[in-house]
């Protein structure tokens, strides 16, 4: 690993180092912590270097399964990695995919709950 650099890019190195079995076990406990609702400083950031590691890999990676998950597997082939506000057509960009959960968990699901206890 080299010793100076962008911290960012240190930590790349080191992931990029890890064998393919500590990715793994890596990226299950920190999905279970971000499930959890644990709070971990730059887990999204590792989250996201190891899942391009795989992804380039061409290995798939068993990930600890959620609703939103569940919920978004139909769009997996549509989605990009790019930011949300670069278009593309016929594709999602899958930074909008939180947000749109998170919509739903707290709107929709809300108005859910209101209609089935006074209905």
């Amino acid at each position: 690993m080299a010793g100076d650099g962008l911290p960012v890019e240190r930590l790349r190195d080191y992931l990029r180092q890890l064998k393919p079995e500590a990715r793994a076990l890596l990226i299950a406990e920190l999905e279970r912590g971000v499930l959890r609702g644990d709070e971990m400083l730059g887990a999204e950031l590792v989250l996201q270097e190891l899942r391009r590691f795989v992804r380039d890999s061409g290995r798939s990676g068993a990930r600890v399964g959620n609703p939103a998950r569940l919920f978004f597997r139909p769009l997996e082939p549509f989605l990009v990695d790019d930011e949300a506000d670069h278009k593309h057509r016929g594709r999602v960009a899958r930074a909008v995919l939180q947000p749109f959960w998170d919509w739903l968990g707290r709107d929709m699901m809300r108005a859910t709950r209101k209609r089935s206890a006074t209905g």
